[in-house]
């Protein structure tokens, strides 16, 4: 089966290409939906699927091809769910391909994406939090409400999506019965999305949802369960032997949990911790996170007969658990942090510790000022962001997030860094409220910025506060921070899904530097969160205005290449006729030498052969008797004819020496090497040059009668060009017209015309023959 997935890849590769070199983007649009959103997970990492359909709807949209454009986008989404992207960053992707939906009319889109705003809206709030007070549009529909109408609409694909995701949800949220009970009704759609990414989730979740409720199984259940779990592994096996990257984990988590209902402990605590570096690897951080949160349970309730009734080994299982805690807070999903907090505090008390410390507030500032002040910060970002979305330019989304930055983000120095060729670079700072506009310069050569601080963040790759540096005794001894004494530091990593693609973990595009030199505990939590989501937005955008620069680049690159391209082919044309002309004018010359002589000699030879017969005719008249001998001699050689047949013969050497002559000049002017320059010439003469030079295409042929060439020139001025490459045109068109001709069986004459006027401030030269009933034209036009 492994290779059936590898190879339903290289089809799908296959067409996905041929969409490109055939330039049809229709075919692009469905090719990236059935690749991305239904074959690329069994095969290759997740994350490359998603680009995938991005271009998809990109190549939809512009094609107008409106349906798969929107396919392409639900795919995009249960993908980035199925990846663990931040799940902020989907909700508000969701509000805008819902938008989208609605203008394009696209049903299955709109249904699915309320499939999925159902689970992320669940996990984005808290339980004390109103649900869907921030995120959830108006216009969504009510969760029953939408399930009665696909089940009327017959809308499996979105159900089945639904149901899957619930059933993850029942996971996460240990409501493990109502997990079965959503199993039961996803199998009976399940046809309609088997093969789509998310129809993974039922075989791997169903079975963590068994395992979770197995202990309060009757006897006669479990056996059930069993053999679910069994057939689930099967499945879950296979895909991972196709595509490691995406489900060991998952496979080796189910393993774990089947360890540790079978009581082998040790096996458990290896496939716990497999599991969780698998998940790691890969950059799944909701799967590292549930793998670490199954392993702290297991062991919390490690017990033993000496345990007494007190739970297990509770150090080891708090280093689990607050890892659990770290990954749902990187995935974005409060509810669960809220979760684990209210469960097991006991666990969590150095993070629960150091988040107190954090939300305080300076003294001078009231609760309901700092609460108001955050709502605003809200409103400002969530509009500072649609702003930044939409900058395309590199500098204007660098500017655009410093002004947003400075306005919003409560600090008075922010310093901005990205990766450019693997260093990173210190592109904008803000200084007194002023950015500074500065060459970007390699961040370990300045001391603008605290290095130490700059290099934690970036090795780790997560966000650091600092609510009072002089309690920080790690960094005392930086130079920045010993020469300003700031007292909050905020350091933020950009990171963007796109780095992904070629990474097996998470990396930063760039990092963001705050620093405040007035207020101890500046950044407080609500503050962080919110640029946190800044960030995300601002990693995207930077990230696609790089690209953007970069294509921008490409193309200017492959524009001059295309120029540079056409300068050499006039380059080689002009050598090539450049060489042409040399070899022409050589052989024209050698050729004009012996001719000249030739031509010389029977001239002279002329002369020499009139004064012998002058000489022979004053013989004859002196001795009119001819000696008998002279006389057989004269008979035989027929002498009075040859005496009037030399004459003739000198006449036609004359009249074809002449022709030679006529023929070589022709060639030294067809190809003279001062023929490449630019200048005026008379086009008559090349025309005539190129007569001659076929003059023997132009003779009668067996099949075919003479070709008469009809001269009806006009008053031409002379004309300013490149004279060899005009002379070229005039090879090339006469050439043709002749090679027409040929195909024609007439005896009687045949006919090329050649006309030449003046058309306003044009030279226009027309050649037609008169061999058909419709006449062949050709035409040049050049400008005086």
């Amino acid at each position: 089966m492994a290779s059936q997935y590898q190879r339903g890849l290289e089809f799908a590769d296959i067409a996905l290409q041929l969409s490109y070199k055939l330039k049809s983007q229709s075919q692009q649009s469905s090719v990236c939906f059935l690749l991305g959103g239904w074959i690329h997970v069994w095969s290759k990492p997740i994350q490359g699927a998603i680009q995938i359909n991005y271009e998809g709807f990109l190549a939809g949209m512009e094609s107008g091809e409106l349906q798969y454009a929107g396919y392409n986008l639900l795919a995009n989404i249960y993908n980035r769910l199925f990846q663990g992207e931040n799940l902020a960053s989907i909700a508000t992707d969701i509000e805008k391909y819902w938008t989208i939906a609605k203008q394009i009319q696209n049903d299955l889109l709109s249904s699915v994406l309320v499939a999925c705003q159902f689970f992320v809206r669940t996990f984005l709030t808290t339980q004390n939090e109103q649900e869907g007070e921030r995120l959830e549009s108006s216009s969504f529909p009510e969760e029953q409400t939408w399930i009665e109408d696909c089940e009327r609409a017959q809308a499996y694909l979105p159900l089945g999506i639904y149901y899957i995701l619930q059933i993850h949800a029942s996971c996460l949220t240990q409501n493990y019965d109502r997990g079965i009970g959503y199993a039961i009704k996803a199998g009976q759609v399940l046809p309609a999305c088997a093969g789509s990414t998310p129809s993974a989730g039922y075989f791997y979740y169903n079975s963590l949802n068994w395992l979770g409720l197995y202990f309060t199984l009757p006897e006669v259940e479990r056996q059930k369960a069993l053999d679910q779990i069994e057939a689930n592994q099967a499945q879950l096996k296979i895909w991972s032997d196709s595509c490691p990257e995406n489900f060991l984990h998952k496979y080796l988590l189910v393993e774990a949990e089947r360890s540790r209902i079978a009581g082998k402990r040790t096996e458990a605590i290896e496939l716990y911790d497999l599991a969780i570096a698998e998940a790691k690897d890969n950059a799944y951080i909701q799967e590292e996170a549930l793998a670490s949160e199954l392993a702290a349970l297991f062991y919390l309730n490690w017990d033993t007969p000496r345990s007494k009734g007190k739970k297990g080994k509770e150090k080891v299982a708090a280093g689990y658990m607050q890892e659990a805690y770290y990954n749902y807070a990187r995935w974005g999903a409060r509810f669960k942090t809220a979760d684990l907090e209210s469960r097991y505090p006991q666990l969590l008390a150095p993070i629960l510790e150091r988040k107190t410390s954090r939300l305080k507030i300076s003294g001078t500032i009231s609760k309901t000022r700092a609460e108001a002040q955050g709502m605003l910060d809200l409103a400002s970002m969530m509009k500072a962001i649609r702003t930044l979305s939409e900058e395309i330019e590199l500098n204007g989304a660098i500017a655009s997030f410093m002004q947003i930055l400075r306005e919003n983000a409560g600090a008075e120095t922010i310093a901005l860094m990205l990766l450019q060729e693997q260093e990173l670079m210190l592109i904008a700072k803000v200084a007194d409220s002023n950015t500074l506009s500065i060459e970007p310069i390699p961040v370990a050569d300045c001391n603008a910025i605290p290095n130490s601080i700059i290099n934690q963040v970036k090795n780790r790759c997560t966000p650091l506060v600092l609510d009072d540096v002089s309690q920080e005794t790690v960094y005392a001894g930086d130079p920045y921070i010993e020469i300003h004494q700031p007292q909050s530091i905020l350091c933020l990593p950009l990171i963007t899904r796109t780095e992904l693609t070629t990474q097996k973990s998470s990396q930063a595009i760039g990092i963001l530097y705050l620093e405040n030199n007035c207020v101890a505990g500046a950044f407080t939590h609500d503050r962080v969160e919110i640029l946190s989501l800044l960030c995300a937005q601002a990693a995207i955008t930077l990230e696609n205005a790089r690209l953007y620069q970069q294509v921008q680049q490409t193309l200017q690159l492959e524009r001059e290449l295309h120029e540079l391209q056409q300068t050499q082919l006039q380059l080689i044309q002009s050598e090539k006729m450049f060489s042409l002309g040399q070899m022409v004018a050589g052989i024209a010359h050698e050729i004009n030498n012996p001719i000249n002589f030739i031509h010389g000699n029977i001239v002279h030879a002329n002369a020499y052969i009139k004064d012998v017969l002058h000489i022979l005719s004053l013989y004859q008249e002196a001795c009119p008797q001819t000696p008998d001998s002279v006389q057989i001699a004269m008979d035989a050689i027929d002498f009075p004819f040859l005496q009037d047949d030399f004459e003739i013969l000198l006449k036609s050497m004359r009249t074809g020496s002449d022709r030679i002559k006529n023929i070589v000049t022709s060639l030294r002017n067809f190809a003279r090497l001062d023929e490449s320059e630019f200048k005026a010439i008379d086009v008559h003469t090349g025309i005539e040059s190129t007569l001659r030079i076929l003059q023997n295409r132009l003779q009668k042929k067996e099949k075919r009668a003479e070709i008469e060439v009809i001269k009806d020139y006009g008053d031409l001025p002379f004309l300013e060009c490149y004279a060899g490459q005009l002379n070229q045109v005039f090879m090339n068109i006469l050439n043709n017209a002749i090679d027409a001709l040929e195909e024609c069986d007439r005896t009687e004459k045949l006919s090329l015309v050649i006309h030449t006027e003046m058309d306003n401030k044009e030279i226009k030269i027309t050649i037609s023959d008169i061999a058909f009933s419709t006449n062949m034209r050709y035409s040049y036009i050049g400008r005086k």
